[in-house]
């Protein structure tokens, strides 16, 4: 049985007592998607992380979206598809989201990226904000606190769009956080996906576009 897309974690959770009411068990399967790990830590539920997609996987999501369609994606080689790479660093939604947006708008492909790009000023990146971050960030307040979760993603403002920062780092500059509950902190944010490692876990990084959402949004909340 496979259950898709549930938005929240409480709606997984609720969906595993009642089919455990319902009494299913081994040997039954049940593959539950949803944007953020099951709190759960039981014998029988397992979280399994799904990674960002490469550069090739991005190409192939992108000509197998348009694959039932009459546009040029669903042939377009590599080289034509290299733009989408960049821009979405993998993230299946914004892929599709390009995709279907070029099918439905009859624009270039450079001209869809422009649409995603500026995500504080075009109407439809602010969609992409709403759906794609804003439910991540609360999930993380909610898990944290509020001010645990500015300050952890307040820091990476300080430094460049993309750039990563040491755990010695990050923890400096995590000044809302004490000690005792920084591990924790980071723990849930790289659970959510939010805060992604690299160089075997000692470096760190936020998505290019989370940075542009959260950085003045982090800023704005600090200030109140």
């Amino acid at each position: 049985m496979i259950i898709d897309n549930l938005e929240y974690v409480e709606a997984a959770d609720d969906v595993i007592e009642r089919l455990r009411a319902l009494g299913f068990g081994r040997p039954h399967r049940i593959l539950t998607t949803t944007r953020w790990m099951s709190r759960r830590e039981d014998f029988d539920v397992r979280n399994i992380q799904i990674d960002p997609l490469g550069e090739k996987e991005t190409y192939d999501l992108v000509r197998l979206t348009a694959r039932d369609s009459n546009s040029d994606l669903a042939n377009a080689s590599n080289k034509q598809l290299e733009p989408v790479y960049p821009i979405t660093e993998g993230n299946p939604f914004l892929i599709k989201l390009i995709t279907r947006r070029y099918m439905l708008s009859g624009k270039a492909l450079p001209a869809i990226l422009e649409e995603i790009r500026p995500i504080s000023l075009n109407p439809l990146a602010d969609k992409v904000r709403t759906w794609l971050f804003e439910r991540s960030l609360d999930e993380f307040s909610d898990r944290t606190s509020k001010r645990e979760a500015v300050s952890l993603l307040f820091s990476f403002c300080a430094t460049g769009r993309g750039e990563t920062m040491t755990h010695e780092e990050l923890r400096a500059a995590s000044i809302d956080i004490t000690d005792q509950r920084f591990s924790e902190v980071l723990e849930v944010a790289r659970r959510l996906g939010l805060v992604r490692p690299s160089d075997f876990n000692r470096r760190y990084s936020i998505h290019s576009l989370l940075y542009e959402h959260t950085c003045p949004l982090t800023r704005l909340r600090s200030t109140r």
